[in-house]
């Protein structure tokens, strides 16, 4: 297979976009071409410098935009949006596409191909992510790195006493 531009859809929170980000930027670092549709890390932009993000697509224009992809990698999240886009594929509208199972049941999900990957449920996620892609790329080296760089213009640690707190990641 291919592979030029790639397309990597996280699921809807911000944790998992981040996570998601361990694909993405293994992917262009191996020169590849990648967009991550994420609406959830869009506002991260200047931490991931070198990276395409945009908008989740709507259903209504989930064909379009991804047709041009030669590949898609979803981590499936058992929604509406991923019904869509399995059957997109199934139906031979994407090229190519590679959905990360963080649980598979056969009789609840559509039947694996050889570019999809069930994730060993006592193992970290971004642990999973990592090994996923660097199997779908025939890499034995297994890298983390999401690409998160600070924005030149911060400083590390400027406000000492400042935390962040973020009890949820679907919640506003």
């Amino acid at each position: 297979m291919t592979l030029d531009k790639v397309a990597i859809i996280p699921s809807d929170g911000i944790g998992d976009a981040l996570m998601m980000m361990v694909a993405s930027h293994r992917l262009y670092c191996q020169g590849y071409d990648v967009t991550t549709f994420s609406s959830a890390i869009l506002q991260l932009q200047p931490w991931f410098a070198p990276h395409n993000f945009q908008h989740r697509p709507a259903l209504e224009v989930l064909e379009q935009t991804l047709k041009d992809f030669d590949l898609v990698v979803f981590q499936h999240e058992n929604s509406p949006f991923a019904r869509a886009l399995l059957s997109l594929y199934h139906d031979n509208k994407l090229k190519a596409l590679s959905v990360f199972y963080a649980k598979y049941e056969e009789h609840r999900h559509f039947p694996l191909t050889p570019l999809d990957r069930v994730f060993h449920e006592k193992k970290p996620m971004v642990d999973n992510i990592a090994r996923a892609i660097s199997s779908i790329l025939g890499l034995n080296h297994i890298s983390k790195n999401n690409g998160l760089t600070l924005p030149e213009h911060l400083l590390h640690r400027r406000f000492k006493n400042r935390a962040l707190i973020h009890p949820t990641s679907r919640g506003n």
